[in-house]
């Protein structure tokens, strides 16, 4: 989950899909909601909370391995994503916009 906020899809996601999930989120008021929410739920070794920008995770391999991408990002840093996404993924991977 990229932009991670308190952690909500990362832990529904743990929960609901039994996967191992990343959120990253570089606001360290939010980071704080989302390590307390993991611990309160007990997925400390299912999710991983990270202080990374999300345009610089995008940019890496780290989402190469990545089954799913969540984002919640204004319109223009979605566009800007969308991109930088459409270059990184393979070709079977796209992203979708809602």
């Amino acid at each position: 989950d990229l932009v991670c906020g308190d952690g909500r899809w990362v832990i529904s996601a743990a929960v609901e899909c039994k996967c191992r999930c990343i959120g990253c989120d570089v606001d360290d008021e939010r980071l704080a909601l989302a390590r307390q929410a993991v611990k309160d739920h007990g997925l400390e070794c299912k999710v991983d909370i990270q202080k990374k920008d999300v345009f610089e995770v995008a940019k890496s391999s780290a989402l190469s391995d990545a089954d799913v991408i969540v984002m919640y990002l204004f319109r223009d840093a979605m566009q800007e994503m969308s991109n930088i996404l459409n270059d990184r993924l393979l070709p079977c991977h796209r992203p979708t916009k809602f």
